[in-house]
């Protein structure tokens, strides 16, 4: 059980590593683009909501 429960942040922790790198990418241009930080969040915020959401619940099962 508990190889499962890290398993599961493992994903959040990947998703959220890969969702800074874009941010950082995103604002490392030479001509920094906010609207496309501002849909990474826009997009990121709930999907990580959801991802939390969804290991709360398994872990309370």
């Amino acid at each position: 059980m508990k190889s499962a429960k890290s398993g599961k942040w493992m994903v959040v922790a990947i998703f959220a590593f890969f969702l800074l790198t874009l941010m950082f990418q995103a604002l490392r241009a030479e001509h920094p683009d906010f609207s496309t930080v501002a849909y990474y969040l826009a997009v990121s915020v709930p999907v990580a909501s959801f991802l939390f959401w969804v290991v709360k619940r398994q872990e309370k099962l």
